[in-house]
């Protein structure tokens, strides 16, 4: 049996890269009273039973706090501009 390497190919990894930034796109971004950040990604329904959705939380000192925090804050800021 022959091994293939994962993302052998750039269309591979573009097709990959694609799928990851629709999935993060559809995410849903909360701020915790203790200053965590949640995200909340929706599973897929092609599945069955349905997959739980996954959730992540960080926290500041965590590698990926700041970029998580930045798209909270841009949500936060778009949801006020879509009120007025």
């Amino acid at each position: 049996m022959e091994l293939i390497p994962f993302c052998k190919r750039k269309t591979e990894a573009a097709l990959i890269a694609q799928s990851d930034s629709s999935s993060l796109d559809a995410c849903l971004i909360e701020r915790r009273a203790d200053g965590a950040v949640l995200v909340r990604v929706p599973s897929s329904s092609s599945h069955y039973p349905p997959l739980p959705d996954a959730v992540f939380t960080f926290r500041a000192g965590d590698p990926q706090f700041d970029y998580w925090h930045q798209r909270w804050s841009r949500q936060k800021r778009g949801a006020k501009a879509e009120r007025n």
